[in-house]
């Protein structure tokens, strides 16, 4: 009878074993294939930043170089309306 339980006790653990292996290798596989969709997500984000940065910098550059071609003739403008002004 003794016999007989200890046999079926380690069939029950076996089977635990088993399953645990079966849930280790799924819960892993799982993981492996979070972890790719969240680098790619995190490298989307790093492109779509850079983009975002290129553009910044473009338009900061256009806008300044508008600024320095405005600027001389606004200033000659002020000069001569300051002028007429105090004549």
């Amino acid at each position: 009878m003794a016999s007989q339980k200890e046999h079926s006790d380690s069939v029950k653990m076996n089977e635990i074993h088993d399953t645990v292996s079966e849930n280790y290798t799924k819960l892993s596989d799982e993981f492996a294939k979070s972890q790719q969709r969240h680098v790619q997500a995190i490298s989307g984000l790093q492109q779509e930043y850079l983009e975002s940065m290129k553009v910044a910098v473009k338009t900061t550059i256009s806008v300044q170089k508008n600024i320095f071609q405005i600027l001389p003739h606004a200033i000659r403008s002020l000069i001569q309306l300051r002028r007429r002004w105090t004549i």
